[in-house]
Formats: C-alpha cells, structure tokens, sequence
C-alpha cells in the first residue's frame, strides 16, 4: 500500500508540473488565436514596402551561395522560408515575426531586387502564431524545441490525469463517457482532414 501511495504523489507531482509547462503553450496559443478572430482591434493598413535594386558582376558561384552572400551583405532578419524560379526570375523568401524579404535575380544574375515587407500588427501575431519548422537561426529551433516540449507536457498531463482518476473514482461512466467523446470527436477531426 505504501508503494502506491508513493507512486500516486510521484504521478500527481509530475502531473502538476506538466500543468505549469503545458499552460505557457496554451495561453500563447489562446491570446494570438483570440486576436486573430478579432482584426477590427488592429489598424489593417500594410506599411508600403521597400525595394532596392542592386546590379552585380555575373557571379561564378551557385544560386544559393549568391543568394546567402547577399543576405549576410544586407543582413537580412529571419529564416529562410521559400524558393521558386518564374519566367527565369528565381525568389528566395526569408520571413521573420515582423516582416517578410524576398530576394529575386534575374536569368543573367546581373540584377538582384530585394523587396523587404514590415508586417503590420495582425500580421506579426499571425506569424508568431503559425511558427514552426526547426531551422534558421538558433532562436527559432529554441522556440519549436520549448513548443515540442510543450507538447510533450501536455500528453504527460493527460494520462498523468487518467490514471490518478481511475485509480480513486468509483463510479467512472461519466468520465468514460467525456474522454469517448473527446476522442471520437479527435479521430472524426483528423479523419476529416485526411480524407476531403
């Protein structure tokens, strides 16, 4: 009996520190996804953007060398996010939580245009809302790996709760019943994304 006494403040203290983590995950998640249903608070104008146009010697060196060379020369924010090449133009995109650089040669690689975009306040909590991906700069693997790591806390924080409730509840068909829907309700979700 003392063993599951034991074990029982083992999972109850694991269970309440995962809350603590789990928490700072869901109120960032609640705050950005609340603001960005509600657009009428922030000012929707979107700052002009700035475009520079530089010529250069025809390179020797790859696309992507050329494009990093530039970034580093410009200092350009954020981490890389696209590339495409259209009508011989190719575009390298870099975006960070407060604006968006597109980067774009022409097809003698004479001619660079760099088009930095600020985001306005809707559009940065956006971004920081939709982060993910590791890469880039260390800062942004830091975030995704404490965002993981959220993740992970919050299913501890679940099966830390199932068990502590199976094991001092008697009369379980209410809960059984909630965690069936919840789980029905996950599985029809997914479901739905995979098959329409």
């Amino acid at each position: 009996m003392a063993h599951r006494v034991n074990l029982y403040q083992l999972i109850r203290q694991i269970h309440m520190y995962a809350a603590f983590i789990t928490i700072t995950f869901l109120v960032m998640y609640f705050v950005t996804g609340y603001l960005m249903n509600n657009p009428q608070w922030f000012d929707q104008e979107k700052p002009a953007p700035d475009i520079k146009t530089i010529s250069m010697k025809k390179p020797d060196v790859s696309n992507e060398e050329l494009y990093k060379q530039l970034k580093n020369k410009l200092e350009i924010s954020g981490r890389f996010h696209n590339s495409w090449t259209n009508k011989g133009t190719t575009y390298y995109e870099y975006q960070s939580m407060l604006r968006q650089t597109i980067i774009s040669f022409d097809s003698t690689h004479t001619t660079a245009t760099v088009k930095v975009s600020d985001r306005n306040t809707m559009g940065s909590v956006t971004a920081y809302h939709r982060l993910h991906k590791y890469g880039g700069p260390p800062a942004y693997s830091l975030y995704i790996l404490l965002m993981d790591l959220a993740s992970l806390a919050l299913l501890i924080f679940v099966l830390t709760g199932v068990y502590m409730w199976l094991s001092f509840v008697k009369y379980r068909w209410l809960g059984v019943g909630f965690l069936a829907v919840g789980l029905a309700y996950s599985l029809w979700v997914w479901l739905t994304f995979i098959f329409y």
